[in-house]
């Protein structure tokens, strides 16, 4: 799976790429909840915690 997160639009979204095509096809985007901020480049702590968990997933071995 590859996350990725829009920085310059409003509202911002959130992508998922999924290695196997699900129901919802094989990209699913949404809009996350976020908290109010000036600084437009400010990263997206779902989508930070998303890809970590999709990093890991890749990684870890399975026992």
């Amino acid at each position: 799976m590859n996350v990725s997160a829009t920085l310059l639009t409003n509202p911002r979204r959130i992508t998922l790429r999924l290695v196997t095509p699900g129901v919802l096809g094989e990209e699913i985007s949404f809009v996350p909840a976020t908290i109010f901020s000036f600084n437009a480049f400010r990263r997206n702590a779902i989508a930070d915690d998303l890809a970590l968990r999709a990093y890991r997933a890749r990684t870890v071995p399975t026992s």
